[in-house]
């Protein structure tokens, strides 16, 4: 059988996405026929998994759960997305989420993206993704953006990025400083620039 793509694996740390590997492994498992009711796509399941993840699987889990891919799909996003039952993970996602800033060098489409990552996976509403959005913000362009009254997200990033047209996006150059120059540097420096007297 020819290969058609690949899925990435899950290892189950706390910076990874339980949600997004979910989604992508249903697609892999779809597009190579895995079907729910036979043992194969538990077995690719199985199979993409690694560290902790992994560790999960072969331990807790009976062997009758094994067999459903339903009853596989419930309990990992009991132990993965529900930070219901998981205090200190959640509140170290809510950390990070409350903390997250535009980097020097970041694209603003991605720090929007972190934004909204972070937001669905801890289920904030829309208004707490947008302040936290323009929060994380250079303070100019912070201004910017709140000035404009944006309704949504996608209004504050069409925001941001006008701001960062104007130059809002805040740049600091380091102003190159020499040291000064000796008394005799100064004096040669002097003789060299005046003018030959006739």
């Amino acid at each position: 059988m020819e290969k058609l793509a690949n899925c990435s694996t899950f290892s189950g740390y706390s910076q990874d996405n339980a949600q997004k590997f979910l989604s992508e492994f249903k697609s892999y498992a779809l597009l190579h026929d895995l079907r729910d009711f036979d043992g194969k796509k538990v077995a690719a399941f199985h199979l993409h998994l690694k560290g902790p993840a992994l560790t999960w699987f072969n331990t807790p889990l009976s062997e009758r759960s094994k067999e459903s891919w339903n009853a596989i799909e419930v309990l990992f996003e009991e132990k993965f997305t529900n930070f219901k039952n998981h205090s200190a993970m959640a509140m170290m996602e809510g950390q990070i989420f409350n903390t997250l800033k535009l980097g020097k060098a970041q694209q603003l489409e991605d720090f929007h993206s972190q934004i909204l990552e972070k937001g669905n996976l801890l289920h904030k509403p829309d208004h707490e993704v947008l302040a936290r959005f323009i929060e994380g913000l250079p303070e100019k362009m912070a201004f910017f953006v709140r000035a404009g009254q944006p309704a949504d997200l996608s209004a504050a990033l069409t925001s941001a990025k006008m701001a960062e047209t104007c130059g809002y996006r805040e740049r600091k150059y380091l102003k190159m400083q020499f040291p000064p120059l000796s008394l005799t540097n100064k004096a040669i420096f002097l003789i060299s620039q005046a003018s030959p007297l006739k």
